[in-house]
């Protein structure tokens, strides 16, 4: 009796821990993009509209040029996707100003974008 017990509360447990981790809101996930984005955006407006990226990249491009490439993972909320596999999408920003969003190439020289 008492081993039933046990496994009836680890059990319990468990299914709990799962749930709620499941439920848990992700920084990675966004249902867009955001509309509000232009080029000329310093980084904290960035943030304040997509909040922290996933990931970032840092490159010195030439003496002037400090690119950074921020990764954010978007999550289509209208079609039912694999959550494993978001979709990605850059920010490229140079020297702290935003030069463009899903760039072909994102270290292309600054006046390509």
């Amino acid at each position: 009796m008492e081993m039933q017990r046990k496994r009836a509360v680890l059990f319990v447990l468990m299914f709990l821990m799962f749930t709620a981790a499941c439920a848990a809101p992700s920084k990675y996930y966004r249902s867009s993009l955001g509309d509000k984005l232009h080029p000329g955006m310093n980084q904290e407006a960035v943030k304040k509209e997509l909040g922290e990226p996933a990931g970032f990249h840092r490159r010195q491009m030439s003496p002037d040029d400090l690119r950074e490439i921020w990764v954010y993972a978007v999550q289509d909320r209208d079609l039912l996707k694999n959550h494993l596999y978001p979709k990605r999408h850059l920010i490229v920003f140079s020297n702290g100003v935003m030069l463009a969003k899903d760039p072909h190439n994102p270290y292309a020289p600054r006046n390509q974008f």
